[in-house]
């Protein structure tokens, strides 16, 4: 190199090195637990050697380097992993490579030599995807190592995720499953799975246990598929189909079919699928304005004999948020009906998945048809929601009925009308898009609540529906009106103002 090369080569490595030293170093240790120190070279420090490799590959780590060389002759014997020259230039990426390799020095201390165990591949690499992660690398989206790999799983999202072929489209979707579970479940699920003594979908259900979650691996993937999909927390049950993350938003992150989308009187084609591999299939309508006399979309599935097949699907009503719901099978195969399909509903989108719990990977076929009815054939069935009818909304959510523009304030049991945009644009963390649509019977479950605090004030205030607010005096006459203090709201004074006194 040159003396101005070199020294931009020196430069950069001071850089990630003060970055791995005051960030990524404490931050991954924090979750994942510590590297063997002071180790088989009985040094505290760890080496990290930058040397010219392919260009694709960031970096990696050896476990023979964690052994004596009297056990294996080449290995370095120390604490240690490697970096790709090529990236001296990119420090984002650089520090994400060393937060995800950093954590396979870290799996090897934890599972292999404490536990006397070894996670399966793609277990170990969803660890190293969410190590950069819960460093901090990813809190800037936009450039990141994480932008890349949810662009790379939009593209090419069906892989399987427990078959590593230590490709692009092996890591893309690992690490956005990952990021589903970080999401959902936090670094206590993390912290969990790394003291798992199962080596692959058995770690993840003894973290889910450890942390209290009542979902297993099965439901977690459905789950993630459809996420994947819709990445909404609005839609029933909330807060479980969508990726939970300030980064990962929908618009970031959710699969489309720009030219994957099918129609027509009828459609068939045969598929094939490894285990636990995201598979999502659609079929769509233009909305008619009259009901068309062929509004029944009948669909049918067929799987292979003796594999177990779950299939979540989503529809997209024309009004309110999609639902999912799940087919039901008899034997090996599964045929449900959508109504109003191109007049109330306009796509389907089917998510196939084969579930196998053991080391097989087998490639199986299986068929799907899709074809529109003027009846309900005999042997097709109507499968409820995932959600019950009985919705639990989350704290504070804005919530509106079908139908009807009032926007309501969940509070426990409780909700609140919010009377006018002008009152509901004195909260700067209020937004309209977060508003919800229920199904009236949602809301009827809860209570109305018609009083409110401002805060800082212990006073207590009816406010009516016309607008207008009557200080009540007293505990008892709050009792006495037929309300108690878990209903009263707090509100701020410009709110509370706004109200013209009785």
């Amino acid at each position: 190199l040159t003396a101005v090369q070199r020294s931009n080569v020196l430069n950069n490595i001071d850089m990630i090195a003060t970055s791995f030293d005051n960030e990524i170093y404490t931050k991954v240790r924090d979750v994942f637990g510590s590297e063997w120190s002071p180790g088989i070279d009985n040094d505290v420090k760890i080496t990290i050697l930058a040397a010219r490799m392919q260009d694709n590959l960031g970096g990696y780590f050896r476990e023979e380097d964690q052994f004596y060389r009297s056990q294996i002759p080449n290995s370095n014997q120390r604490e240690m992993f490697y970096i790709n020259t090529n990236f001296l230039g990119s420090t984002r990426q650089l520090e994400a490579f060393l937060a995800h390799e950093f954590q396979h020095l870290i799996h090897f201390n934890q599972k292999n030599r404490l536990l006397n165990t070894r996670s399966e591949t793609w277990l170990n690499e969803m660890m190293s995807e969410v190590a950069p992660t819960v460093a901090g690398l990813n809190d800037s989206y936009s450039g990141s190592n994480l932008q890349s790999r949810i662009q790379s799983f939009t593209n090419t999202p069906s892989d399987a995720i427990t078959r590593w072929n230590n490709n692009q489209e092996d890591y893309s979707a690992i690490s956005a499953f990952g990021h589903y579970l970080l999401g959902q479940y936090g670094v206590e699920f993390y912290k969990a799975l790394v003291q798992s003594t199962e080596e692959g979908i058995g770690a993840v259900n003894d973290a889910l246990a450890g942390i209290g979650a009542p979902e297993r691996f099965g439901a977690v993937f459905n789950n993630w598929v459809v996420a994947s999909l819709v990445n909404n927390c609005n839609v029933t049950p909330f807060d479980t189909f969508c990726y939970s993350l300030p980064s990962l938003t929908y618009n970031n992150l959710h699969i489309s079919f720009q030219s994957g989308t099918e129609g027509g009187k009828r459609v068939s084609s045969t598929e094939t699928t490894f285990p636990w591999q995201g598979n999502w299939f659609s079929y769509s309508r233009a909305f008619q304005s009259e009901l068309p006399q062929d509004h029944i979309l009948v669909y049918t599935i067929d799987k292979p004999s003796g594999y177990e097949f779950s299939v979540p699907y989503v529809i997209y009503p024309k009004t309110g948020q999609p639902q999912v719901f799940y087919a039901e099978f008899s034997g090996n195969r599964s045929r449900f009906y959508i109504e109003e399909f191109g007049y109330n509903v306009d796509e389907l989108v089917v998510m196939p998945v084969f579930e196998l719990n053991d080391d097989r990977t087998p490639l199986v076929n299986y068929s799907l048809v899709a074809e529109l009815a003027t009846a309900i054939p005999t042997d097709a069935t109507q499968v409820q929601p995932a959600s019950d009818v009985s919705v639990t909304l989350p704290e504070g959510a804005l919530v509106r009925a079908e139908g009807d523009e009032k926007v309501y304030i969940i509070k426990g049991k409780y909700k609140r009308w919010v009377q006018t945009a002008e009152i509901f644009n004195m909260y700067g963390h209020l937004r309209w898009e977060d508003v919800i649509t229920v199904a009236p019977e949602v809301l009827e479950d809860y209570t109305e609540s018609t009083v409110v605090s401002a805060a800082g004030d212990e006073r207590v205030f009816f406010v009516s529906l016309n607008g207008r607010k009557r200080w009540i005096q007293t505990e008892q006459e709050l009792f006495d009106l037929g309300f108690n203090f878990d209903m009263v709201y707090t509100i701020n004074e410009r709110e509370l103002n706004y109200y013209q006194q009785i």
